[in-house]
């Protein structure tokens, strides 16, 4: 039967300190401390060890329950110390629940550890938001399709990492026949996935980290979509909240349907001169994505008939649209440009958008249209604005060029543009 000795002071201090007690008449210690997990008292016995050890223990104990508390990330000397700890004691602090589980053979398989990961980010207090989650699920999906479950993160290369990216963009059925904008952003999770092995110490580096990207912006699919098309499809749609979401999307630029369906009748100011726009994707920013832009005057006469109605100040403006799914709405989007007649342009939505940041650039500096529609002027160069045909014939003097020679007109009136800046 153990003897006890607290010839080690107990009284409570801060820091855990450690507490001797004897075990066949060798010194050995315990730390009793109020747990931030369950908030009650907790008592983990490190057994017979060196006394040095056990004071060095008790810092660090410290740091863990701070750690925990405050939900930050462990500093390096903490990190190194959890390494060099015995099984046996690892596992007492992931009982307390001041550490996770140490990581076996199975974490350094692919699909546990993405799933882990995958867990880790997008439920609780995950950072992603919804959408972002669904499209890294798709990213985690490919990455088992092509290695398998079963395979070591370990055993991926660099040339492997390369052979998953042709695999990417080979046509079916031999691979996923995606577009080199869909396999870049692919890319880019799976360097996120393996940062974080790296991080964890399961791997040494990256495998991803050195693949040259796929282009990520694609001239072919950029179009100008005139008002004059808008309108005409506009004609098509009974559906108030639905005509002011293409408005929104087309004349204010806003990304359809996540911008459209967080705006809130709180988010006008008193006289609907602007109006406050949330963005998840921009939700880490500093500005935690939130941004303020015009209410365009072409935006008053789709706002006017739903201020008719019941407003709440706190109440969503698109209310039956607000849990639309976004597949459902850009099926009925297209079926009214159908309906029109109107020959259909690709990227419905960020047409729509990079049309409004066009216009809106004719008339005010692009940085300030670029505050308004919530992008950097390096991403508007590359991905939205694009130079009508009428602005390049000012430019050389030229009256009447041919649209034509800017890139292909379809029937609907709309026409492919070039992007300024660094397009390549």
């Amino acid at each position: 039967m153990p003897s006890y000795d607290h010839s080690i002071p107990t009284q409570r201090h801060k820091m855990p300190t450690p507490t001797l007690y004897r075990v066949r008449g060798k010194a050995a210690y315990f730390f009793r401390f109020k747990n931030p997990t369950t908030n009650g008292r907790t008592k983990i016995k490190f057994g017979v060890v060196q006394k040095n050890f056990a004071i060095q223990a008790g810092q660090h104990i410290d740091t863990l329950i701070e750690s925990c508390r405050l939900n930050t990330d462990f500093p390096p000397q903490l990190e190194h110390w959890l390494k060099q700890l015995p099984d046996e004691l690892y596992d007492k602090l992931a009982r307390a629940g001041l550490v996770g589980e140490r990581p076996t053979a199975e974490s350094y398989q692919l699909g546990p550890f993405l799933d882990n990961y995958y867990e880790l980010r997008s439920t609780g207090r995950g950072d992603w938001a919804a959408s972002t989650a669904v499209k890294r699920k798709q990213s985690i999906n490919d990455l088992e399709a092509y290695f398998g479950a079963d395979h070591s993160i370990g055993e991926i290369s660099s040339d492997d990492a390369r052979r998953w990216l042709n695999w990417l963009t080979d046509d079916a059925p031999g691979g996923r026949n995606l577009a080199p904008a869909s396999a870049s952003k692919k890319v880019k999770d799976a360097r996120q996935f393996f940062a974080n092995a790296v991080e964890m110490e399961l791997i040494a580096r990256n495998p991803f980290q050195s693949i040259k990207l796929p282009r990520q912006d694609n001239p072919n699919r950029l179009r100008y979509v005139n008002r004059e098309t808008v309108e005409r499809v506009l004609a098509e749609i009974d559906d108030p909240e639905m005509r002011l979401v293409v408005a929104l999307g087309r004349y204010a630029g806003l990304r359809i349907p996540s911008e459209a369906q967080a705006l809130l009748w709180s988010d006008f100011n008193d006289g609907f001169r602007y109006m406050r726009i949330r963005s998840r994707k921009k939700a880490g920013d500093a500005t935690a994505g939130q941004r303020e832009c015009p209410v365009f005057q072409e935006l008053l006469p789709f706002l006017d008939p739903l201020k008719k109605g019941d407003i709440r100040r706190n109440s969503n403006v698109l209310k039956k649209l607000n849990d639309s799914k976004n597949s459902n709405l850009r099926t009925s989007f297209k079926r009214a440009i159908k309906r029109s007649g109107v020959e259909p342009w690709p990227r419905v939505f960020q047409n729509l958008r990079a049309s409004a940041l066009t216009d809106l650039a004719e008339r005010n500096p692009l940085p300030t249209v670029c505050k308004w529609l919530g992008n950097s002027v390096r991403v508007a160069e590359k991905h939205y604005f694009m130079l009508k045909g009428v602005a390049l014939s000012h430019v050389s003097g030229q009256e009447g060029t041919n649209l034509s020679m800017f890139g292909p007109q379809n029937k609907s009136g709309s026409q492919s543009g070039t992007t300024q800046g660094d397009s390549a």
